[in-house]
């Protein structure tokens, strides 16, 4: 449904930036946060109010990663927000849906690409990342159809990284 109304949503986010510092990556994340927050406490997907809030905060992420691409903080942000606002779980096929995948991998192998090439620093946000990316490998195996039997040479890089990583 985002894509039905993300002009609206983004013409209301350009608005609200407008008034904050354009570099300040931390101010607009504090938005989105506070985004969800409400969103949360108003009653999530079970609320009509609520998706005001949290189509809002994915608009500003959306915005805040157009202005920095390489900022992890913002891209974990914007993946937050997405997922947030998607229906991830197919529950005939006991599997996530195949349109909200097609949506948050592409955020999620971003968030990989950042932490393989060192522009996002090891902390506790990019190991969750990491496993964020390995889960939706298996997801992304998944729904390709490929065998099980092949699905751990999917989740091996992530793992690698993870365990390499564990102790910085």
């Amino acid at each position: 449904r985002y894509v039905e109304v993300r002009d609206e949503y983004r013409k209301k986010a350009v608005a609200i930036l407008a008034a904050l510092p354009s570099a300040d990556a931390n101010a607009m994340l504090d938005l989105s946060r506070r985004e969800l927050d409400v969103f949360w406490s108003v009653g999530a997907l079970a609320s009509p109010e609520a998706y005001e809030h949290g189509y809002l905060a994915w608009a500003v992420m959306e915005i805040a990663c157009e202005r920095e691409p390489e900022n992890f903080a913002l891209l974990r942000g914007l993946t937050d927000a997405t997922a947030t606002m998607t229906l991830a779980i197919d529950f005939e096929e006991k599997g996530l849906r195949k349109d909200t995948f097609d949506v948050l991998w592409p955020l999620f192998q971003k968030q990989h690409d950042l932490i393989i090439a060192g522009k996002a620093p090891v902390s506790p946000e990019t190991m969750i990342a990491m496993a964020d990316w390995t889960n939706m490998s298996i997801q992304r195996a998944w729904l390709a159809g490929e065998p099980k039997e092949e699905w751990a040479a999917v989740m091996v890089p992530g793992y690698d990284w993870l365990v390499a990583n564990a102790k910085t």
